[in-house]
This record gives C-alpha cells, structure tokens and sequence, in this order.
C-alpha cells in the first residue's frame, strides 16, 4: 500500500492501558487478495453506510462514526476531547 496521508489520530484510556491510534489513508497497490495479515485474522471491505455493522472498539468508535457519517476525521486526546 502508499500511504497518501493522515486520516486522524486518537488517544484513548482503557483504565490499564493507554492507545494512541494512527489512522492513514491508503491507496493499494496490488490486489486485496495479495494482502498479508499479520495482526488480524480476516480484512472485510465495507462502505461508509456498513461500518456500524461491526462491534469496534472504543478507540475506534470516533473514527468509524465520522467515516459513517462523511465527516473529516480529527484528532481526540485520551479523554476523548476533539483538537
């Protein structure tokens, strides 16, 4: 993949373990079939309307919902506060 920028970036309090999210745009360069997974088990293309189908996780949840919606995506800090 290329990675054509920074889509946002999100800091989130689990109470025992900080995360901070670096979310990208990126275009492929080969074909989703040729994509190697190392973290995860299974990748699932899905449009903008389809995200909410899915359990994410609460450091997710900001993201997921702007990319649902059409909005631009932003930063929040550990609190959850939007930059």
């Amino acid at each position: 993949a290329r990675v054509l920028g920074l889509l946002a970036r999100v800091g989130h309090d689990y109470g025992s373990l900080s995360v901070d999210l670096l979310v990208y745009r990126c275009a492929l360069l080969s074909p989703p079939s040729a994509m190697e997974l190392r973290v995860h088990e299974r990748a699932l293309w899905l449009w903008p309307h389809e995200l909410s189908r899915l359990d994410w996780l609460p450091a997710d949840r900001g993201i997921i919902a702007a990319l649902a919606d059409g909005q631009p995506c932003g930063t929040t800090d550990p609190a959850g506060s939007i930059d």
